[in-house]
């Protein structure tokens, strides 16, 4: 909390002057039909490929923003928060690509992969759960198979390698050219995507990946 004459630093309104909250998005009908076996995921997974894509639900101006961040250091709690991210029903990575400005817009997309996603859960998550589970088993009398759920993210095993995210944001771009006219009302990575000069409907013709590589981030509990 900031007293009365402090200087805001780093976070002050001239920093920060565009920052919004980004909020859950909306739920609706056939957004919960991802299977929950990993045998039936990869053809529902290749099904939702070659739907349209979401009606975009942009949190600012469309197609205003030349420089837009989405990112995401820590693995998503399911695997539906992680297919949300690119979802057919409700996505928040074509909110921020509709917000881009079709004038050299870019988006930064930073994301887990599944290894750094096992990293994370090996690294950092097993440390703090580890004893806790141990003590659930010895004091309470849980049953070991009990405690080894509570200790998987399982969200982990639908997740992508670099080379699948890339995969999946490339597709994105693809779908997004059918984009024309109105918008449409159909129901570790980093990576930049722009859009090119003209109306929305260039926009999503010319949005396309120019940048995407692998990068190691090292989480700090003093951060």
């Amino acid at each position: 909390m900031i007293e009365s004459g402090e200087s805001a630093g780093y976070f002050a309104r001239t920093v920060f002057n565009t920052a919004v909250p980004v909020l859950p998005a909306i739920s609706t009908a056939g957004s919960s039909d991802m299977p929950s076996d990993l045998s039936s995921y990869d053809a529902w997974a290749r099904k939702q490929q070659t739907a349209p894509l979401p009606s975009p639900n942009p949190i600012v101006l469309p197609l205003s923003h030349q420089i837009s961040v989405l990112e995401r250091y820590i693995p998503p709690a399911s695997p539906h928060e992680d297919q949300k991210i690119f979802s057919n029903v409700s996505s928040t990575l074509v909110d921020r690509l509709f917000e881009l400005s079709p004038n050299g817009g870019h988006l930064l997309f930073v994301y887990p992969t599944k290894i750094g996603a096992e990293a994370f859960a090996r690294a950092y998550l097993g440390p703090i759960l580890e004893p806790l589970l141990r003590r659930l088993m010895s004091i309470h009398g849980m049953s070991e198979s009990f405690c080894e759920a509570l200790d998987k993210m399982r969200a982990i095993e639908f997740m992508k390698d670099f080379e699948g995210l890339r995969a999946r944001i490339l597709n994105i771009c693809s779908r997004a050219r059918a984009w024309s006219g109105d918008p449409p009302h159909q129901p570790g990575t980093a990576i930049g995507l722009r859009p090119s000069d003209g109306s929305y409907e260039s926009a999503g013709s010319g949005i396309e990946l120019v940048y995407a590589r692998k990068a190691t981030v090292h989480l700090s509990p003093d951060d």
